[in-house]
Formats: C-alpha cells, structure tokens, sequence
C-alpha cells in the first residue's frame, strides 16, 4: 500500500514573517541534556549512544570503570561489517577505531594511527570490554533523534529507539519493516562471542543495547513508530518560530495512541509548551482552532499504516525571567518504542540586537510589526449618541431612538426616549426636563406629554390647555393599572372602572417605540425596536506599526524593505586582501529619498528591487508618524492623524470635481474639502480580545482594545471600536539608516 504524506494547512499569523521574507533564526544557550547509564558486565558490552556527549574525550567518558577497551565502528572502505568474536580481531582491523587507556597493563599498541578513538559522540554504537567487576557508565548530554545506515544484505552495528518501561520483543519491532522481519539478530555475549537470537518472538530488545541486525534490502526502518520532527535537532524555536509540527507514521497492524509527554528525566527544565486542536464540540465555535497548554500528557490517535500530525507551539510568556529554556520529550506508542526529542525555546527578544544590526542594549519589542484592526462598533453622528452597540453579525438596527440606525441584536440595544415638553411659551413643545425647566422653558413650565381631551367632540385629542378642547377638560393621558389590555388609556379613575383599576397619570411617557405612551422615569424605561432588516458588520484595517531601539512607536503608512551591503577592512594577515568590517542587512526605510542609496531586498525579472509594505486606512501627512505611550504589556498607544483640507490623500478632495477641488468658481483657492482629525489609541491586553489568543502572545504577537474618535465631519464626534492583533514581521531596530559609506 503506498501511503501519502498528509498535507497540513492553517490560518497562521506567522506568514507575515514570511511574506517580508527574512525570519532568522537565532542561537540558542539553554541546552537540552539526558543521561544514558549502562549496566556494564565484566568482559565485553555492547552498547548504543543515544546521546550527543557533553565531554567527548575518551579518557573522560569512560574514567573510573576499569575499562580494558573501547571500540566503534568507522567508515573506511573495505572495513569488517561483522565479527563473530570482537576480542583480538578489532586490533588492527580497518574500520574499528579504537581506545586503550595507558594504564591498562595489557594494552595493545594500536597499529595504525587513523584507528585511534579520540572522540565519543551519539547515534553510534560502542564495544566496551572492562575489567573483573561490573560497572555502571554514566553519559550525559543532547538526545539525538535516531539515524540508521542500513545498507542492503549487510548486517548493521546498531541500537533503536524502544521504551525501558515496556521493551519490546525482537518479532515485536521488526515485524512491520520487510527488510528486517525475520532477519538473523546476534547479541554480544560477556565472553565477546555473538550469539544469534534464537527466540525473536521471546527475546527483548533493551534501550541502549547495540545489535548486529541484517537488512535484506535498502532500508530507512528507525521503529515501528516513525517520528518525523521539523529537524535533525528536535523542536528548536527561534526568534520568529512560533510553533512546529511533528509528523507520524503508525507502521503497526494495527491503531495506537501515542502519548506525548516531558521527559521525567529531563533537564534544565520544562519548555512551556502549547498543542494545536480543533473544536469538535457543537456550538458556535465548532471547527474552530484553538491552543491548548501542553503541561501533562497529549494523546494522538494513529490508524494503522497511517500517518497522524501534532503541532507544538511555545510559550514565550511563561519563560519568567530565563533567556532560554530547555527540555526533552519523550513519545511512545504503547508497544515498546519511545523517542526522545530536545526541546529549546529562546525568548523572542533575546537576538533582537544581533538583528537589527546596531547592536547594544534594544527595547524587547523591537522591530517592524504587522497585523489588523477589526471593527465592530461605530457611533451615529446624527443622534448624537457615542454609546456604540455591538454588532453580532445578524444585520440588525434599531429603528428609532439615540441609537437609530446602529446595529443590535435584540431590543433592549435600542432605549427610547423618555420626553417631557414645555406647556408654552416661544419653547412651547420643545423638550425639557424639571431640573433645567426655567432654562428650557422661559415663561412656561416643562410638563408630562402627550395630553388629550377628556369629553367633548374634541375627546381623544391632543391638547396642551383647556381651550384646545371643546366642551371638556384638557388632561394629561395615563394608563390604567393592572389593566388586562395593558396600555389602556385613560384620563382618570372613571376610564377604569370596568377593571377595577385607577388611572396611573406620568409626569413623563414613552414616546415612541415598543414602549410607546408608557409611564417611564428615565430613558431606560423607554425602548425602541430591532428592526431585523439590515445592518452593518465588522471590518478590518491594516496596521503597521514600528518600534526602536529605544522603545519609541512609530504609526507607519508606507515602508520599504531594502538591503545595505557590508563594509570591508584590510586584512592584518594578509596584506591586499580584505575581511569583512561590518556584515550586510536588511533596513527598513520609510524616506522615499534614501531609496537610491540601497540595494533591493529581492528579485523581481532578475532586477534587484526593495519589498514595499502599505495600508490605505491610517492616512496623514508623511510616511510614518510618531506615537505616544509605551508598546505591549498593558500599556497604551495613541496618535492623532490630520487630515488637511489640501493633503493630496484627502477623501473628501476631488481635484476633477469643481465642487470639491478647493478652487472658487474663479479659480481662488477656497476650503471645499472637509479637515478632519483622528485620535487613534491602543489599549494592549494580556489576552486576545478578539479570542484567537496564540501561545506567543505577549512577545512575538500582540493584541488589544482600539478605539478612534473622529472630529471634523459632524457636529458631534464619531467613535470607532474593534480589536487588533499584530505580529512582528522583522527585528529591524532602525528605521532609516544612514545610507551606507
């Protein structure tokens, strides 16, 4: 069966990195360590380094357990593939090297100087003979992930991946590999004879233990849980990778569930780690992505001949004070295979001046970010109201009341109003309240409305005195309490006697909505209707901002990616020869008129030309405009941006419309075109407003609260609202460089 490798897509905010095209890694200090020990017999040992030693000088390894020798296979051509005694023959042999400590009394001179072992390093086997007393051989340092030469009807010198804690057999581990299934295994006995393994379905394979197994054909079989992690070193996060993915291939008959979890041995410490899913529960956020905090033990189902795909992703916000963290995990499959992969993280800012070219001491956010501000909430300018309603994506509005026309998703987002007019005067009608009537009403006194004729022909009319109704009395129209028609009108008790109720007569009504002519006190009492026939929804804006050295914020409209070639010097040594002074690097301008003085960032029809990054929704005069307050954590940002009247890019300025081209009908400049200003500020959050909070929030990746005012297009102001999420897409601390020599 020929199996495909799957294909794993996301939504990911790390693109940005990789459209500006120069996500760097950076170096790692905090080094992930395990410690392998051996059992070791006297007589001869066969065992296999799982681990990068930290200490690779042999003397130092294998110091202090009486060692006689030490032996590892090399790679010369010709040299012996198999022994079936390692004793006396390995002195010599092409291929074997060698180590013999001088104070073994019965050393033998090694007879070639090319076959002297002088360095132990991992993913390689060794045969160790020691003295009369057994001995226990510690080893530290980097896990490896495992590589196996298999060459094709050859046996192989070689140790595997399995779990101490559940060793499989022989059968067990090689039954899904054609190459090795039923293949001959020999074990290194004590006396330095191979024994073959008689009882493969009997006989387990021990972790650390190194074998003669013959491959029949070509083969890449590490286990029969293959682990494919994003490189030869494990999980390594640098500066701009957020996340990594390791890949899976159950190579059993049949499913497994692997288990992911930190290595108990491990040090220096645990990575903060986070594990990608999908919502599968019904609800409003079934199929959504989410990141989970990998602290335990994460399971992946794995069908049979299949492949299975994690994501891994760090979190940079519980590195607490450290640069740099690391560990190990280990993954088994509960049938006998573990892998142990390294793990280290380095904290976002930590090559932040190595980047940026300047070096010295930089603020930890700096750099070129990029992102978007999501909108969902702006005021009506008309009503005068700034109290915004949320939109929840129904096309909602309220059909009357200070929040008219503004998006709602059920009727209590539309208030009415509760009016009191003047009885007369020249304010006669207007509204009016009793805590300001003298000013509302000169000459008059602020009354409950509507009122209505009690009798007469005139009975049910509106009135505001007595001589507006003929043959009756003007009075104020109330309700009758506890009315089984709720909202019966009335102008006294007698209009309710049939219910046994009283006319309850406001000093103030409803005036209009669902609460129409109902007694209210304020104008929560009153409220208008959600009109279910349209309305607004959320948009998005592009942001980009840029953050020095120094910590200083810039609000960005337009930059340029470009490259400044590096600088050389003589060369001390070498006379007429240079060495390079200061290293090339990309810079980011936002003066046009440097442009010339660099080289382009890339390629385009073999044309070196510089990367250009714009947004049209943040528009003022220049390309970039500095920010007040302080960037990330929980701090706040703000810019106000002036439109001019005359600013080429203002919306309202149309220079083929004689009406808007700032030009009197004489050619005069006149003022047509609206000046308007834009207070801009962002709130950051420790969590994602908006939700979608990703494991590198806070270092690499940021969020918050917007909002906007607008003035200068009406008489009141207009108020914007939304969230915003940005990630940074270049650790560049400078913005505009002096060009270069």
């Amino acid at each position: 069966m020929s199996l495909e490798r799957p294909t794993f897509r996301l939504l990911q905010s790390a693109a940005l990195a990789v459209a500006i095209g120069f996500t760097l890694a950076a170096p790692v200090k905090a080094q992930p360590t395990w410690t392998q020990e051996f059992d070791l017999v006297p007589g001869w040992n066969a065992i296999y380094l799982h681990v990068q030693p930290t200490v690779t000088d042999p003397s130092s390894v294998f110091a202090g357990i009486g060692i006689l020798s030490a032996w590892t296979r090399g790679v010369e051509p010709g040299s012996i593939d198999f022994v079936t005694e390692p004793d006396e023959p390995l002195t010599g042999n092409r291929g074997w090297l060698g180590y013999v400590p001088a104070s073994n009394p019965d050393s033998v001179a090694l007879s070639l100087a090319d076959n002297e072992l002088v360095s132990v390093e991992g993913n390689r086997a060794y045969l160790i003979r020691i003295g009369d007393a057994p001995a226990t051989l510690t080893i530290s340092g980097r896990p490896l992930v495992p590589t196996i030469d298999w060459q094709a009807n050859e046996f192989t010198l070689a140790g595997f991946p399995t779990d101490p804690a559940n060793p499989p057999t022989f059968a067990e581990y090689f039954g899904s590999s054609p190459a090795h299934d039923g293949q001959p295994v020999y074990r290194l006995l004590p006396t330095g004879v191979w024994e073959r393994v008689a009882a493969p379905n009997a006989a387990t394979i021990r972790y650390g233990e190194a074998y003669w197994v013959m491959s029949s054909s070509g083969s890449e079989f590490i286990a029969p849980l293959d682990v494919e992690p994003p490189t030869t070193n494990g999980l390594s996060y640098g500066r701009g990778v957020p996340d990594l993915e390791i890949l899976f291939q159950n190579l059993h008959g049949d499913d497994v569930t692997i288990e992911i979890a930190v290595a108990d041995d491990a040090s220096p410490e645990q990575v903060p780690l986070s594990y990608f899913s999908v919502v599968t529960e019904p609800g409003p956020n079934l199929g959504d992505f989410e990141w989970l905090s990998f602290d335990g033990t994460l399971e992946v189902p794995a069908e049979a001949g299949m492949y299975a795909l994690t994501r891994l992703a760090v979190r940079r916000g519980d590195f607490g004070s450290s640069p740099s963290v690391a560990s190990v995990i280990s993954i088994t499959d509960g049938r006998g295979t573990r892998w142990l992969l390294p793990v280290e993280a380095t904290r976002a800012s930590a090559s932040a001046a190595a980047l940026s070219g300047n070096g010295g001491n930089v603020s930890e956010f700096a750099g070129l970010w990029i992102g978007s501000v999501t909108v969902d909430k702006v005021s009506q300018p008309q009503s005068g109201s700034m109290v915004a309603v949320p939109t929840d994506g129904l096309s909602n509005t309220c059909t009357g009341g200070p929040n008219e026309g503004m998006s709602c998703s059920e009727d209590s987002d539309c208030p009415g109003f509760c009016s009191m007019t003047c009885r007369g005067g020249d304010n006669a009608g207007a509204a009016c309240s009793t805590e300001t009537q003298e000013d509302d009403c000169p000459g008059s006194s602020c009354v409950g409305q509507p009122r209505i004729c009690a009798a007469g022909i005139d009975v049910g009319l509106p009135c505001n005195r007595n001589r507006d109704c003929t043959n009756a009395l003007c009075k104020a129209k109330g309700t009758c309490a506890n009315s089984p028609l709720p909202g019966t009108l009335c102008t006294d008790d007698g209009d309710c006697e049939e219910f046994g109720s009283t006319c309850v007569l406001p000093g103030s009504i409803c005036i209009g909505g669902s609460n129409a002519d109902s007694p209210c006190d304020s104008g929560g009492d009153c409220q208008f209707l959600c009109n279910k026939a349209g309305g607004g929804s959320e948009f998005p804006m592009r942001l980009m901002l840029h953050v020095g050295a120094d910590g200083k914020v810039r609000l960005l409209k337009k930059v340029i990616q470009m490259w400044q070639n590096g600088t050389t010097k003589p060369n001390p040594n070498r006379p007429g020869f240079e060495v390079v002074d200061e290293p090339g690097r990309f810079v980011l301008l936002t003066d046009d008129e440097l442009v010339p003085d660099f080289q382009g960032a890339s390629l385009r029809d073999g044309q070196p030309v510089g990367r250009r990054i714009s947004t049209v929704h943040f528009d003022f005069a220049g390309n970039d405009l500095e920010m007040t307050g302080d960037f990330g954590g929980a701090n706040e940002l703000s810019a106000v941006l002036s439109i001019a009247s005359d600013l080429p890019t203002n919306p309202y300025r149309h220079p083929f419309h004689p009406d808007h081209d700032n030009l009197s009908s004489r050619g005069d400049p006149a003022v047509e075109a609206f000046a308007f200003e834009r207070e801009v500020r962002l709130t950051f959050t420790e969590d994602d407003p908006s939700g979608l909070s990703g494991p590198d929030l806070g270092f690499d990746e940021v969020a918050g609260l917007y909002s906007e005012t607008i003035t200068g297009l009406h008489r009141n102001e207009i108020r914007v609202e939304g969230t915003f999420r940005l990630q940074r897409a270049a650790a560049i601390a400078d913005l505009n460089p002096a060009p270069e020599g």
